[in-house]
């Protein structure tokens, strides 16, 4: 999860870009036998989606 927001927030500069991977991978990872894979992680990024209430 960690690793999945740093990484993006480095390589973007998107910090809400950088939100939705970070729980896309903490996601994968909790429905993981072991750490998700990047397949894993971009298979939940489109069903992570950030509204502003």
């Amino acid at each position: 999860m960690i690793a999945g927001f740093v990484g993006t927030l480095v390589q973007t500069g998107d910090p809400i870009a950088a939100f939705r991977t970070g729980v896309a991978a903490g996601s994968a990872t909790a429905f993981a036998d072991d750490l998700a894979t990047r397949e894993m992680i971009d298979q939940l990024l489109p069903q992570v989606v950030i509204s502003n209430r």
